[in-house]
């Protein structure tokens, strides 16, 4: 029977609970134990308790815990993902539908967009998303996609790789490199540190270059190609298979 009431103590004794030395319970934990000193997992203390094995909550209803969450949570948007409020000092902002943003400050208010950061963006209107990686990387236009520190680019279909490489009315362009900023350049491609294009299909490769004409192409360090549907490089070398 359950009940001690009729039970003689040296039958009952091993079903009673006892702290492992016997003795009262003090600001250290103790082993709970039974009366033939066997330990169980749990240990209590004066100010403490702890498991030492698994705890299964299966079917229990847990009240008082702290709120918020250990790491992800969801948005305010339709199916979205964001970084708990309670791991950053500026709460992650996933307002999109089947949006991401993760980090301090980190925003994702166009519908699929994806910011992972402090401070990255993949804002602004439309339905077709935006990617912004990085400390300060905001892509603000429909399938844009910033990745590095402080990248921008508010063309659609945009892309920006790199250290402070902006890319603005320049729909399907692509930038990679550092301190780069092109404008009303669209289809173009720029590759290299301040490098520069600032006509439409133009392209540039290399630091400190710049394509200033239409379909322009500038080659290497310091070259200006200025002159629209041309190559220009400083110097050209052809090399083909020597033959017999």
């Amino acid at each position: 029977m359950a009940a001690l009431t009729g039970n003689a103590i040296n039958t009952s004794y091993s079903g009673l609970l006892k702290t492992t030395d016997n003795g009262a319970l003090t600001a250290t934990e103790k082993a709970l134990t039974d009366g033939l000193g066997n330990n169980s997992t749990l240990s209590v203390g004066t100010a403490s308790a702890s498991f030492t094995g698994n705890l299964d909550l299966s079917g229990a209803t847990v009240t008082g815990l702290p709120s918020g969450s250990a790491g992800l949570e969801n948005g305010t948007g339709t199916d979205s993902l964001q970084s708990a409020s309670s791991l950053t000092t500026v709460a992650a902002n996933a307002a999109g539908n089947d949006s991401i943003a993760l980090g301090d400050s980190a925003s994702a208010t166009r519908a699929d967009g994806i910011a992972i950061g402090n401070g990255a963006a993949a804002n602004g209107g439309g339905g077709d998303g935006s990617i912004a990686i990085g400390k300060g990387s905001i892509a603000s236009a429909n399938k844009s996609i910033a990745i590095g520190i402080n990248g921008t680019t508010s063309s659609s279909e945009g892309i920006v790789i790199g250290d402070d490489v902006d890319s603005t009315a320049s729909d399907r362009a692509i930038a990679i490199g550092n301190a780069i900023n092109i404008s009303n350049a669209a289809d173009s491609i720029t590759l290299g540190t301040q490098a520069d294009t600032s006509g439409d299909s133009g392209i540039t490769i290399g630091r400190d270059a710049s394509a200033t004409a239409s379909q322009a192409v500038a080659l290497g360090r310091d070259v200006t190609a200025a002159t629209a549907n041309t190559v220009s490089v400083k110097a050209l070398e052809t090399q083909t298979d020597s033959t017999t």
